[in-house]
């Protein structure tokens, strides 16, 4: 617990302060799955998703250069992303 020093202001109370808890892999990888396939713009029947240290890795088949980017972004917004690799590939699936 920590020290305390010196004596309480008049209206004012102690603060505890809670650690921020840093996401696994795998709850980042979850929360990529989830936020792929809900969203209505994007097809990712096709995407693998791997994450590695916060990285994740996006590999697979896309229809067009705007769901590849898009992919990105929305992974990019995840909680806990460090960092995102796309080697996604555009063609006809």
């Amino acid at each position: 617990m920590a020290e305390q020093h010196g004596h309480p202001t008049s209206g004012t109370e102690p603060v505890e302060i809670t650690p921020t808890i840093k996401p696994t892999d795998a709850d980042i990888q979850l929360a990529v799955v989830h936020t792929l396939f809900a969203d209505p713009w994007l097809d990712a029947s096709s995407i693998q998703i791997s994450v590695n240290q916060g990285i994740v890795t996006l590999r697979g088949l896309v229809d067009a250069f705007d769901q590849r980017q898009r992919a990105e972004d929305l992974v990019n917004r995840v909680y806990g992303v460090r960092g995102v690799r796309n080697i996604l590939r555009v063609g006809a699936s």
